[in-house]
């Protein structure tokens, strides 16, 4: 086990974000967390990211408490995608992605050969090689994101946690920052992504995590977290999952929004 929560709670003064959280991560785990706005998701992810300090519980990163992790051991081992960061200097995209090297260099020190081949990887597996002297606010929120993306995988970490990384994305590249992630967890990475795409969890991800209120109401392989009566009370609507077998005989997984309950077309 690489990553785990236990008991976890949080809040905001007298506000409880969430409370009696239990999850853990494996190396080359996909989890996927799935809620509504508003449920906790982001504040979790940051409490898992160090970002924020639980309530009460505690988080273990491979068994050892992760407050008494230096802080640059952390950040070479957790990576983290926000939704997005505001910059308040012109840095371009390759400076960005750079930062992602920042556990691995020295206070006094500047960013070795092999920093920078590491960075240029990055970029050409996001595919956003093309904009490495592109300035990074004036990017459009898609381009953004994939430069975010990049800037973790440059840190090389165990972990990444991804806050809906594929909200500001067209089509094309949610799927792609969908394989890459399935990708990494191929190469011994945990991956823990939130997200609000229960079709692409069901394609991609080895395990899912619905969380409501504050709470994980289900967790598990997909099928089995993902139900119809677990989606609809998290949602608030009725939900309908559904399969498909193409020509080949592969089975897809989909869900909808049962409309059709509610006098839709």
């Amino acid at each position: 086990m690489i990553l785990e929560i236990r008991d976890g709670a949080f809040s905001y003064g007298e506000a409880d974000i969430f409370q009696n959280i239990h999850l853990s991560l494996n190396r080359g785990d996909f989890l996927c967390l799935l809620g509504p706005n508003g449920c906790g998701k982001t504040t979790l992810l940051k409490c898992l990211g160090s970002m924020l300090q639980l309530k009460q519980g505690s988080i273990l990163l491979n068994g050892q408490s992760l407050e008494s992790i230096p802080p640059k051991q952390r950040a070479a081992d957790i990576g983290y995608v926000p939704q997005e960061e505001g910059v308040a200097f012109p840095f371009s995209v390759h400076q960005m992605v750079s930062i992602g090297r920042s556990p691995y260099v020295g206070y006094f020190s500047a960013p070795t050969e092999n920093d920078y081949e590491i960075v240029e990887a990055s970029l050409k597996r996001v595919g956003i090689y093309h904009l490495k002297d592109k300035v990074f606010n004036k990017m459009s929120g898609g381009e953004k994101q994939l430069t975010l993306i990049a800037r973790a995988l440059a840190q090389q970490p165990k972990v990444m946690l991804m806050d809906e990384p594929t909200s500001h994305l067209d089509y094309g590249n949610q799927n792609r920052i969908m394989q890459l992630a399935r990708e990494l967890t191929k190469e011994g990475m945990a991956v823990l992504m939130s997200t609000h795409t229960p079709d692409a969890v069901f394609t991609y991800a080895t395990k899912a995590a619905l969380m409501y209120h504050g709470s994980l109401i289900a967790k598990g392989l997909p099928q089995d977290a993902l139900t119809q009566d677990n989606l609809s009370l998290a949602y608030s609507m009725p939900m309908k999952i559904f399969k498909l077998t193409d020509e080949n005989g592969n089975v897809q997984t989909f869900c909808r929004a049962d409309n059709f309950n509610q006098g839709g077309k």
